[in-house]
Parts: structure tokens; C-alpha cells; sequence
């Protein structure tokens, strides 16, 4: 009796053994996962902030007109002119390159 314990207790400690060599990659995974939900989690609070910015958006900088862009995105940039094939006054953001025509 004592050789079929033995070699259940045997079978036992390889099983453990094995599941024991995918610690590493468990806690790689895991790693991987917060630092998944680290930018998520900033992702969500700058789109929370982004309405509030919308909100407060200046309608003119001085003589320039900010980028409405770049603003939501909580970078100050103005719109400088840019070529135009209609009547309308066009303009282009140097950052980010927004462009419409008004």
C-alpha cells in the first residue's frame, strides 16, 4: 500500500510542479492587464474632462481663434489661415491639423 501512496503523492508533486512553471507567465499576463487598465481608466478620465473643456471653450484668443481640437484635448494651439478654394475663411491648426472653412 505504501508504493500506491507513494506514487499518488508523486503524481501529485509533478502536477503542482507543472502548474508552478506557469506562475511567470500567469503574473506577466497580469501585469500586462494593468497596465491595460491604467491608460483605460486614463483614456476615461480625460474623455470625462473633455465635455467640461468643451464647455469652457474660448470663442477667440485674442486676434487668434484656438483650436476647438486641441482644446477638448487640454493643449492650447490657434488656427492660422490656410488657402481656400470657396469664399469662406478657411483655417488650419498647426498641431493637430483640424481644418474647416467658415
Amino acid at each position: 500500500m505504501g508504493t500506491i501512496t507513494e506514487e499518488l503523492k508523486r503524481l501529485a508533486l509533478d502536477y503542482a510542479s507543472n502548474m508552478q512553471r506557469g506562475i511567470t507567465e500567469i503574473d506577466r499576463k497580469l501585469a500586462q492587464i494593468e497596465q491595460e487598465k491604467l491608460e483605460l481608466n486614463a483614456e476615461r478620465d480625460k474623455a470625462h474632462a473633455a465635455l467640461e473643456r468643451a464647455a469652457d471653450f474660448p470663442v477667440k484668443g485674442g486676434r487668434d481663434y484656438p483650436c476647438p481640437i486641441c482644446w477638448v484635448d487640454g493643449i492650447t494651439s490657434f488656427l492660422r489661415p490656410a488657402a481656400s478654394d470657396t469664399r469662406k475663411d478657411a483655417f488650419r491648426c498647426p498641431t493637430c491639423h483640424f481644418e474647416d472653412a467658415f
